[in-house]
């Protein structure tokens, strides 16, 4: 890295973790108030739990895990995130000074779009009254993911149908980019929609301008990769989403990311028989529990496996030798994968005649070991002697559950009621 962009990245982290710093203390001080990219590990573990904490309006602990965040890898959307609990909080200075920030250094990001409109918005307001203050009302905020949003979602179509096609375990779709075909990974693994720079030559798409704006990491690496968050018009099948936020990074070895900030407002079934997969909106009520296009009822009383998100991540407790262990339901990892620090916890060690090899993801290679477990098990589905992967270098926070553990059963994601209903292959 050159040492002019060593600096500004250092100074914008500085600059950031200060701000959201000067807001929790003069929240708590002053004010009394108390304060949802991976995946395979996009967005580092405290910018999830930030979001998933946001998301239940804990704004002072959300902050936290944001500045926590912003010290590790600065990026727009954890700072908007920032900027947007230091509103809630009633800090509207140091709100507007995140927002500010946003615009200075990260200009072209969808995060400095919605942060012009917003000290717009809060400039109007102080010309309209007699308020002097800085600290003008900064309103009408909205909340976005680290790739993605649901400002589209009355122009989706209540359903449509998709095939695919399998490449070394993963489900391919084809997808079109500025209506330029590519297949991409169907990953609900992955927190939004990702490419590398060579995808974007090879689809003959202008690549992003200017300096990297965000990053990004996975199996492979314990480094983050720089990269740029722009908008796209992203097709599959009869789902159209227009200037729709993905990411472009300089690298990455494998295909392309259809992740959860595109799949999320769905609810989906993969048949593995037919090869396809059908798609329903979320609906706008939850009164009635939806009806899966094979005939197959989910029961709110529980008939499906729960899940649980932290950001745009699925997280099922899986049963890993008599033990309880959270784990990413990942559709785009062809094999279960576990770190060295996980398998630690889990009182499990490698045998010497492990097969050791070289584990393929985002962030790149490394090393890795295969060797079988007694039992791993979700749902109805338990796997004996079962062999999974030990990766050397990942940024995961949770285990990888992948296709080889669930990959032969038929299974619907019902985003709306937080359940994966599991049925055997006919």
């Amino acid at each position: 890295m050159h040492k002019d962009t060593y600096h500004k990245v250092h100074y914008l982290s500085y600059k950031a973790h200060r701000i959201v710093k000067s807001a929790i203390f003069s929240s708590i001080f002053a004010c009394s108030i108390a304060f949802s990219l991976c995946p395979n590990g996009y967005a580092d573990s405290y910018y999830d739990q930030g979001v998933a904490l946001y998301n239940k309006a804990q704004y002072k602990n959300a902050a936290m895990y944001f500045s926590q965040s912003l010290r590790n890898a600065p990026s727009a959307s954890a700072l908007y995130y920032a900027s947007l609990c230091c509103q809630h909080l009633g800090n509207q200075n140091a709100a507007r000074n995140g927002f500010s920030t946003i615009i200075q250094c990260f200009p072209k990001s969808l995060e400095a779009q919605y942060a012009r409109k917003v000290i717009g918005n809060a400039n109007s307001d102080m010309n309209r009254t007699t308020m002097t203050s800085t600290s003008a009302s900064i309103r009408n905020v909205p909340a976005v993911s680290r790739w993605g949003s649901t400002a589209d979602l009355d122009s989706l179509p209540n359903s449509c149908q998709v095939p695919f096609i399998r490449d070394r375990q993963s489900i391919l779709v084809e997808v079109k980019v500025n209506g330029k075909p590519i297949n991409m990974v169907f990953d609900t693994g992955a927190y939004g929609v990702g490419f590398s720079v060579q995808h974007f030559q090879q689809l003959g798409i202008p690549l992003p301008r200017g300096q990297a704006n965000s990053m990004s990491g996975g199996v492979g690496s314990t480094e983050l990769i720089k990269g740029w968050d722009i908008l796209a018009d992203v097709q599959l099948g009869s789902i159209y989403r227009r200037n729709f936020p993905v990411h472009v990074a300089e690298k990455f070895s494998d295909e392309p990311l259809l992740g959860q900030s595109f799949l999320r407002d769905f609810n989906f079934e993969i048949d593995n028989r037919n090869n396809v997969i059908r798609f329903t909106k979320k609906s706008s009520s939850h009164s009635e529990v939806p009806q899966s296009t094979s005939g197959v009822k989910f029961s709110s009383s529980g008939s499906g496996v729960p899940f649980e998100r932290e950001g745009n991540h699925i997280i099922m407790t899986a049963e890993i030798n008599g033990r309880k262990y959270p784990v990413y339901f990942d559709t785009g990892a062809s094999n279960t994968v576990f770190t060295m620090q996980q398998i630690k916890e889990l009182g499990i060690t490698i045998p010497d005649d492990a097969r050791e090899g070289r584990s393929r993801g985002v962030g790149g290679t490394t090393r890795s070991w295969a060797f079988t477990i007694p039992l791993l098990r979700i749902g109805p589905i338990t796997q004996k002697d079962f062999e999974i992967s030990v990766v050397e270098e990942s940024r995961m926070t949770h285990p990888l559950l992948g296709q080889t553990f669930f990959g032969n059963w038929r299974y619907t994601i019902d985003n709306e009621h937080k359940l994966i209903l599991f049925s055997q292959q006919q």
